[in-house]
């Protein structure tokens, strides 16, 4: 199975991501962005039930399916986890994006 998807923001930016995301099927936690909470237990990706290290987030690998994107571009991976994602990318749009 996959791992919790959890989106964190204001209140107007969940309800965008939650009016873009719950019609596609997909399952998610909510938390405020000044849940201060959440920010002192949030999970690492080192413990028992964090992501496999290379695997890429499964929101990020769908959604990359279902855009159209251009022979050569940038991306870039914000985050604080293991790379998994950024490695994804790279993979994934070949050697004509930096």
């Amino acid at each position: 199975g996959e791992w919790p998807l959890t989106l964190v923001g204001s209140a107007a930016e969940l309800e965008t991501a939650r009016a873009l995301l719950l019609p596609k099927g997909w399952k998610f936690e909510e938390r405020h962005a000044d849940d201060s909470a959440f920010w002192e237990g949030a999970a690492s990706e080192s413990g028992p039930d964090s992501a496999p290290l290379l695997r890429p987030n499964a929101f990020l690998a769908s959604a990359l399916r279902q855009v159209d994107l251009p022979e050569a571009g940038a991306a870039i991976d914000v985050g604080c986890g293991s790379g998994r994602d950024a490695v994804f990318l790279a993979q994934t749009l070949g050697d004509t994006w930096e």
